[in-house]
């Protein structure tokens, strides 16, 4: 047992201590990983809606990132966001609930500056370009007492592509190589159009004709990410 201490006591040391300033210099990849809570307007749980309404709330989500530095103060790179999945049932009119589930996916393309207030302590702005996938499925289930039918199978959504600014801030706390790193980011989805089922022909329809009760143009998130620069 003391000796797996050991290894990892020296794993955990080459991780954080200085480095030269000739081999700090070379160090300009980055990648980062983590985990947060996600926010989009929208209902969660059980909400009796009259329209349907697309699926928001909090979810846990994910992300990962890549970056490389051009300058002591400015990187250029990618990020890759998922929200966890929304979940809503909305009984409505008519003897009918509506059951909705939603999850994005977004890729953002930008820059992110670096400002140190010590050496162990940097905030680090960002803006980017954000390309959102989402996909969503529902059904409608019929509550009538009087007439009860089985539950059909769900419709597979294929919503378009989003296309938003992004924006956000990290704080990182650590050294060069490794750092814990909080973050928020704010993205705009831009989601408009989509297709109600996912089958080959399907005609394409606003997004209002498949969720005329509302869609979240609005993604907001705070994660904890680990950051490594090799």
């Amino acid at each position: 047992m003391r000796r797996w201490f050991t290894v990892a006591g020296l794993v955990l040391w080459l991780a954080v201590a200085p480095r030269p300033s000739s081999a700090q210099s070379m160090s300009r990849a980055e990648v980062d990983v983590g985990v947060g809570l996600t926010h989009q307007a929208g209902p969660s749980g059980t909400a009796s809606s009259t329209y349907v309404t697309a699926p928001g709330g909090w979810s846990t989500g994910w992300t990962a990132g890549a970056f490389y530095r051009i300058s002591r103060r400015l990187a250029v790179g990618a990020e890759l966001l998922a929200t966890g999945r929304m979940r809503a049932t909305e009984p409505s009119r008519y003897f009918t609930t509506y059951e909705e589930e939603r999850r994005d996916v977004t890729v953002a393309f930008g820059l992110r500056g670096s400002f140190a207030l010590r050496e162990w302590c940097a905030v680090e702005p960002s803006a980017a370009l954000a390309l959102t996938f989402a996909r969503g499925s529902s059904r409608a289930v019929r509550t009538d007492p009087l007439a009860l039918l089985p539950a059909p199978s769900r419709i597979h959504h294929d919503l378009g592509l989003g296309i938003g600014p992004a924006a956000g801030v990290d704080l990182r706390l650590g050294s060069a190589r490794l750092a814990v790193v909080p973050s928020v980011r704010v993205i705009r989805t831009g989601i408009s159009r989509g297709r109600y089922g996912d089958e080959p022909g399907a005609p394409e329809v606003e997004i209002a004709s498949i969720y005329p009760g509302g869609y979240p143009r609005w993604t907001f998130r705070s994660d904890l990410r680990l950051r490594w620069r090799f």
